[in-house]
């Protein structure tokens, strides 16, 4: 039986990788294994932005030096810079052209990343007031200067403020994923619909359900759920609260329970698992990652259960495969694709 790797071993494994990285170049073999490990499971991939981010932020430091002006800081300045850099998503070495000066920035902007509808972007400092946004299908990854990663699923919206005494997100709209790195001294808070999640070192992810209520899915560690101010509900790693915000007399969690959290999270990947939902459902949830739209006129029909893995910016395709397993038509027309049984 496979062990699965803890959270804390893989940013042993990442921070390794991030240092050798700094030491110089890789050899063809470590690019390999580099790339070989971070594509085995995607945690690796958040330890290592998380590892490269806190690298380059002490890397900015020493340069700055006694010597440090903040005016010529503030000036963009061309410099000679290096023939290649490296992507932390793939692990690939890219032809890099001469650019404004590395000083200012980690990440330097957005990266394309390894499937569709992914980027990876970045702060180069704490951020006040910062606003960060998914357009629909895409997904966003985040590495924060304080080695935290947000990872922001289709259609979501963000303002991100820190400070010296915390860290604070305001999620407006959409599903993002935190994974959090520990600093007691300045915990993590996300808040959402009068809804407050606190959190010091943990991944968890909170999803907005409209005007409805709040999802809170813990993946490791344990977070705290306050709502008007009443007595704290803790959930653990592989558990959901669901937070009802329609009534504010209700002030805790309307349920706590044990929930698949890898299926759940299968966004990262540009895939939607499902498992016993109804195709009512399921069309619902397509209907967050693209503007097709899934059809179903019959009850009966809606009311069919699918279970499986599909990509979440292909509705037509998801349509069609179940139309061949349920023995339906399929009609497709423009950003639309109508699902019935034909009459006999």
């Amino acid at each position: 039986m496979t062990v699965r790797e803890t959270a804390q071993e893989i940013d042993v494994v990442a921070a390794d990788w991030a240092a050798r990285l700094d030491r110089g170049d890789l050899s063809p073999e470590e690019d390999q294994a580099l790339e070989a490990w971070l594509s085995d499971d995607p945690r690796r991939i958040g330890a290592f932005a998380r590892a490269r981010a806190v690298s380059l932020s002490s890397e900015r430091a020493r340069a700055l030096g006694p010597q440090f002006c903040p005016d010529d800081f503030l000036k963009p300045q061309v410099t000679e810079a290096p023939t290649h850099r490296y992507d932390p998503m793939s692990g690939r070495k890219i032809a890099r052209k001469p650019d404004v000066d590395r000083r200012r920035f980690l990440w330097g902007g957005a990266l394309a990343a390894g499937f569709g509808g992914l980027t990876l972007a970045g702060l180069g400092v704490p951020s006040y007031g910062k606003e960060y946004l998914t357009h629909l299908g895409e997904v966003k990854v985040i590495p924060m200067a304080d080695g935290s990663v947000i990872s922001m699923n289709t259609d979501s919206r963000i303002r991100v403020r820190y400070s010296q005494g915390q860290r604070l997100v305001h999620l407006e709209r959409g599903e993002v994923l935190f994974e959090v790195a520990h600093d007691a001294a300045r915990p993590f808070i996300v808040k959402a619909l009068g809804t407050e999640v606190l959190a010091v070192g943990t991944s968890f992810t909170v999803r907005k359900l409209g005007d409805a209520g709040v999802q809170v899915l813990v993946r490791e560690g344990l977070v705290k759920i306050n709502r008007h101010n009443q007595d704290a509900v803790r959930v653990g790693a592989s558990r959901r609260a669901i937070v009802q915000t329609t009534d504010a007399a209700e002030a805790l969690p309307a349920r706590v329970e044990a929930y698949p959290v890898e299926r759940e999270l299968a966004w990262r990947e540009g895939r939607i698992a499902f498992e016993g939902e109804t195709l009512r459902s399921a069309a619902a949830e397509f209907r967050r990652y693209s503007e097709t739209r899934i059809l179903i006129d019959d009850p009966v029909v809606a009311n069919e259960t699918i279970t499986g893995l599909f990509q979440s910016n292909d509705p037509v395709g998801f349509a069609r495969a179940v139309a061949a397993s349920f023995g339906l038509q399929a009609e497709v027309s423009e950003k639309q694709v109508r699902l019935y049984r034909q009459a006999v």
